[in-house]
């Protein structure tokens, strides 16, 4: 598997079992990015990451090595303190996808609170809290952050196996 590294989107090729042992084939996207200071003022230097994979290779364990290998690089080449990812709340998929992981991530987001008519989200609070409210306007949906921090990058686990795709 490779990230052909492109500013800060990366495609993602995976070696296929075809008999040329050069064919690659592409299976999706990672996107890395700094969190822009205006959006998060006081807080330590933040980056968040966000991968899409192409149907066929959902399932097949790219996900995993995918999200290792942009780690790596955000903790060895940035001043990064924390890595964010940000998902939709109905992403069901998403959500679970992170936490297979077996990563130490610490959710941000605040849980609902009782409300007079129903269960609404809270106000986001606490680390990068500017940033997810601008995340929740600017996609238009409730929203989880998730954080990895510098001092547990070092505990990720290894993905299990190499991915094996359609």
């Amino acid at each position: 598997m490779a990230l052909w590294r492109s500013g800060r989107l990366w495609v993602v090729r995976v070696q296929t079992s075809h008999p040329d042992p050069r064919r690659w084939e592409s299976a999706g996207f990672v996107l890395v990015h700094r969190i822009p200071e205006a959006l998060s003022t006081g807080e330590p230097e933040a980056w968040e990451m966000g991968t899409y994979l192409l149907p066929a290779w959902r399932g097949t364990g790219v996900n995993a090595s995918v999200k290792w290998l942009a780690a790596r690089w955000v903790f060895a080449r940035t001043g990064a303190h924390a890595l964010l990812f940000t998902v939709a709340d109905r992403n069901l998929r998403a959500n679970r996808a992170l936490a297979a992981l077996g990563w130490p991530l610490r959710e941000l987001t605040p849980g609902p609170s009782e409300h007079p008519r129903g269960r609404m989200p809270r106000p986001p609070a606490g680390p990068y809290a500017r940033y997810l409210r601008w995340r929740v306007w600017s996609e238009g949906e409730p929203m989880r952050m998730y954080a990895l921090w510098r001092a547990d990058a070092g505990r990720l686990p290894k993905p299990r196996r190499e991915p094996n795709g359609p």
